[in-house]
C-alpha cells in the first residue's frame, strides 16, 4: 500500500491476481508490459482489471503509430514530442507483442500497430486506480536506434515519464466548478 505504481515487466504472478485487483482498485497504479511470461497471456483474476484481453506473445517486427485521439490524453498530452505521429512512426520496430483484443469501453488506445491499427498500449481507470498495459517488447531499441534524431529519440522517454506520472496520480480530488453573480465585471 505504500507503493504508488507496480510494474510487471515480463512477469505473471497468478497467485496473486487478487491482490493485484485489490490494490488497483483502492488506487493503485499498474503497468503490464508484455513479453513471453507476461501477464497478458494469462487467464487469472487480473483480466478483469486490464483495459484489455492479452494473448501468447508473438516475435514480429512491429511498427508503432500514435493514433488521433490519444493526443488529448494526459500521459500523450504532457510533452510535445509524444503528440507528432510522425515522430513514432520513425521509431524502430519493436521485437513482438503480445496481441491485445477485446478493448474495454473506458480504455484509450495510446500506441497502435503502423500497419494494421492494432492496440499496442492501453490505459483505463479500474476503481479508484489506473491500469496501464504496453504489449510490445524490445521498447529500449526506440531510445538505443533513435540517438541523435532529436525529437524522434526522446518521444520514448518522455512518454514513459508521462504514464509513470499518470499511472501514480491519485483521482481522488474533484473537479472545482465556480460561478460568479454576474457575468461582466468593471476593471478595478
Amino acid at each position: 500500500r505504500d507503493v504508488d505504481v507496480l510494474i510487471l515487466h515480463d512477469l505473471a504472478l497468478p497467485h496473486h491476481s487478487k491482490v493485484l485487483a485489490g490494490y488497483v482498485e483502492e488506487g493503485g497504479g499498474l503497468l503490464v508490459v508484455g513479453g513471453r511470461n507476461s501477464a497478458l497471456a494469462e487467464g487469472d483474476d487480473l483480466r478483469s482489471v486490464l483495459p484489455a484481453r492479452g494473448a501468447p506473445f508473438e516475435p514480429r517486427s512491429v511498427g508503432v503509430d500514435l493514433p488521433t485521439q490519444a493526443v488529448s490524453h494526459p500521459v500523450v498530452r504532457r510533452a510535445r514530442a509524444l503528440a507528432d505521429s510522425d515522430v513514432w512512426r520513425s521509431l524502430p520496430p519493436l521485437a513482438g507483442l503480445n496481441p491485445l483484443s477485446d478493448v474495454r469501453r473506458d480504455a484509450r488506445v495510446l500506441l497502435e500497430t503502423a500497419i494494421t491499427r492494432d492496440p499496442i498500449s492501453v490505459v483505463s481507470q479500474f476503481g479508484a486506480g489506473k491500469v496501464m498495459v504496453f504489449a510490445g517488447r524490445a521498447y529500449w531499441r526506440f531510445g538505443l536506434m533513435s540517438l541523435g534524431y532529436d525529437r524522434v529519440s526522446q518521444a520514448p522517454a518522455a512518454f514513459w515519464r508521462a504514464a509513470v506520472r499518470w499511472l501514480s496520480t491519485r483521482e481522488d480530488i474533484s473537479r472545482l466548478r465556480t460561478e460568479t453573480d454576474r457575468s461582466l465585471y468593471r476593471s478595478g
